[in-house]
């Protein structure tokens, strides 16, 4: 009873979010190489670097080309390039991507268009704004019980069979059954942290919107005394007051006065708060905009703290191009396990469904 229970489950919960899972997986394996394709396809006509090599040498490159425009946020794109941010008073925003330690500007584009902007809306929202998410998020949920409840209907026959095993003999479907078996029991755990990862990235809109009634309301009433100031203070400056907060921390992204993530009077430094990409420790730091002197914490929380870790181990860009050929090799492998086991299932029941037209036609 508990076996055809467990596989009632993983049938259903597989067939329920199989579909939307795929539509991830295809629109994901490009979005994995989003930054390099973006940089290949809008590569700026003359070479420019920014000087120093330093994220005020990066923002004196952006406003330089775009002089009306204001910059909002500055940070760390992925391991190999850091980004400027900045948006005309009614116009698109302006997206510069640096190579990271040169300095060497590789994309000047407006960000929100074009092809990546658009499998990224599918990818995240499907295309339907929050309820988008809201759906993806239930779809994750539903997805890690197929996967759990899979594991768990055929963990039992490895010891005897072996995990590698698969039968070379009977018909197609016996084979195939065997291959999303056995490339399902390989590759479980990575695609449980998939799923996991991005069922909490789905949730990012209400994440974000607690936090802001929260910590950040907080933030606003303390430090709205001082006037709203020009966002023209040395970048520079600004992390280095961040850091003498957490000297050990790095910076992942700084949001500017008159952003959404800052106040109208201050930066606030958003920092990695220990060694290696995947650091779960995470810190924010308001930093005045008058002088870059005072600053003060700002508590992210939990879910905050890990929004802001997973998305590098979501997307594999925390580690070059070399890890991102391995994440697209894996997301491969997951649309195998997905498309195979739909179309067992539809192998299984297709005799069923044409049994009943065949007795219906009779019956006409």
């Amino acid at each position: 009873a508990r076996f055809r229970l467990l596989l009632s489950l993983h049938r259903w919960s597989s067939l329920f979010s199989g579909g939307f899972a795929l539509v991830v997986c295809v629109t994901g394996l490009p979005l994995i190489f989003a930054t390099d394709i973006d940089v290949w396809r809008h590569a700026p006509e003359t070479a420019t670097y920014a000087q120093p090599a330093t994220l005020a040498g990066m923002a004196d490159v952006a406003r330089a080309r775009h002089p009306g425009a204001q910059i909002r946020y500055a940070g760390q794109a992925d391991s190999q390039h850091w980004f400027i941010s900045a948006r005309d008073a009614t116009g698109p925003w302006h997206r510069l991507m640096f190579r990271h330690p040169s300095g060497h500007l590789v994309m000047d584009h407006a960000s929100g268009t074009g092809l990546m902007a658009t499998l990224l809306a599918l990818h995240a929202r499907l295309l339907a704004g929050p309820n988008g998410q809201l759906l993806l998020a239930a779809v994750a949920s539903v997805l890690g019980v197929a996967l759990v409840t899979g594991l768990l209907v055929h963990a039992p026959f490895v010891p005897r069979a072996g995990p590698l095993a698969a039968r070379g003999r009977g018909s197609a479907r016996l084979r195939w059954l065997d291959r999303h078996n056995l490339v399902g029991m390989l590759l479980v755990t990575w695609m449980l942290v998939l799923t996991v990862t991005g069922g909490l990235l789905a949730l990012a809109g209400p994440i974000q919107s607690h936090w802001r009634a929260t910590a950040f309301a907080h933030l606003l009433a303390t430090t709205d005394t001082a006037p709203a100031r020009a966002s023209r203070i040395d970048l520079d400056a600004v992390t280095a007051a961040a850091r003498q907060r957490y000297p050990q921390a790095t910076v992942d992204f700084i949001a500017l006065p008159g952003s959404r993530y800052a106040t109208s009077n201050g930066y606030v430094v958003y920092l990695a708060g220990g060694p290696g990409p995947l650091t779960l420790a995470r810190h924010a730091v308001w930093v005045d905009a008058g002088t870059a002197t005072h600053t003060q914490g700002l508590p992210l929380g939990l879910l905050m703290s890990l929004l802001m870790s997973i998305k590098p181990l979501h997307f594999g860009d925390f580690g070059g191009l070399a890890l991102k050929c391995v994440w697209a090799l894996l997301d491969l492998t997951m649309m195998v396990v997905i498309a195979t086991g739909l179309w067992l299932w539809l192998q299984r029941v297709s005799p069923r469904l044409s049994s009943r037209r065949a007795a219906l036609r009779a019956g006409h």
